[in-house]
C-alpha cells in the first residue's frame, strides 16, 4: 500500500497507513474476519476491494479546490469566463466528438443564475 500510495504522489508515515486501515476497520466491521485483517507479526492483509476503498479516501483527501482551479485556468485560457469557444477548444483537443448543441447546453446548465452562455469560476466549482 505504501509504494501505491508513493506512486500517487503521497508520502504516507506509518501512522498514516495505519489511520487509513483503522478508517477502513471501522466502516467495514460487519464484514470482517479476524483471520482476514489480522496476521501474526502485525501484518495486515487486505482485499482488492478493500484497496480500493483506501485509494479513494486518499484521493479524495487531495487538494480538490487547487485542481479545480488550475482545470478552470485552462478551459478558460486565463480568462474570468469559459465560453462555448473555449469548451469546444478543449473537446477537440481531447478528441470528443460532442455536437455544438450539446456544448451549449452544458455552458447553459453550468450557468444557471444568469444563462448568459459563459461560466465563471464559481459557477464551474459547483459543478464539479
Amino acid at each position: 500500500m505504501k509504494v501505491a500510495l508513493r506512486a500517487l504522489g503521497f508520502e504516507p508515515a506509518p501512522q498514516e497507513i495505519k489511520r487509513l486501515i483503522q478508517r477502513l476497520n471501522n466502516s467495514n466491521k460487519e464484514r470482517d474476519t479476524p483471520d482476514e485483517k489480522n496476521k501474526e507479526g502485525g501484518t495486515i492483509t487486505i482485499d482488492y476491494n478493500d484497496f480500493e476503498e483506501i485509494m479513494t479516501m486518499k484521493m479524495s483527501e487531495r487538494d480538490a479546490d487547487s485542481e479545480l482551479e488550475k482545470a478552470f485556468i485552462l478551459f478558460s485560457n486565463e480568462k474570468h469566463e469559459i465560453t462555448f469557444e473555449d469548451l469546444k477548444g478543449v473537446a477537440n483537443e481531447l478528441g470528443e466528438t460532442m455536437t455544438d448543441e450539446e456544448l451549449k447546453e452544458m455552458i447553459f446548465e453550468a450557468n444557471k443564475t444568469d444563462r448568459e452562455g459563459a461560466v465563471d469560476a464559481h459557477q464551474f466549482m459547483s459543478i464539479l
